[in-house]
């Protein structure tokens, strides 16, 4: 075990009081995620900001963690659609306004093994959607989310990084 010079104990006691007042001082968010608050529950959510992460989205995964899922950000505001290609597990899409305002929620099952590209259901959002998250099926429901819920995302950041 390293011991501490006496002279420096009083600098890192104030340094680890200081960092821990900050809100996710040292727990930045990985690259390429995002953490969301939902109903109070904390998600470390993959982002998808090209057409290329978009139509990769969840394929060949799994298993989601309670935790864990992906953010679509979208660079304009329309009526999204979602398919199930090459996804092995359910999940809750939810779609969000411009303002992070929730306009639709599905479970999407996997579809059946070899089921012809054609055949794939698609899973359209009511209203017109600037964002999705998909979470592990169930997770909506234990979160008692609905339509017209306000899920508080970094908009401007967020925006400026759909291509």
């Amino acid at each position: 075990m390293a011991t501490v010079p006496m002279h420096l104990l009083p600098t890192l006691l104030l340094s680890a009081l200081g960092c821990a007042q900050i809100e996710g001082c040292g727990q930045a968010a990985p690259a390429g995620t995002q953490r969301v608050q939902i109903k109070g529950r904390a998600f470390e959510l993959k982002l998808a900001t090209t057409p290329q992460q978009t139509a990769r989205g969840l394929m060949g995964v799994k298993r989601l963690a309670e935790n864990e899922g992906m953010l679509f950000v979208f660079p304009d505001v329309r009526v999204r659609s979602f398919w199930m290609k090459g996804c092995l597990i359910s999940l809750d899409l939810i779609f969000l306004d411009s303002r992070g305002r929730v306009v639709s929620i599905q479970t999407m099952p996997p579809p059946a093994p070899g089921t012809p590209e054609d055949e794939l259901k698609h899973y359209s959002s009511r209203w017109p959607a600037r964002f999705a998250i998909e979470l592990a099926a169930g997770e909506a429901a234990k979160l008692g989310l609905k339509e017209n819920d306000q899920i508080p995302l970094p908009l401007k950041d967020l925006k400026g990084l759909a291509r």
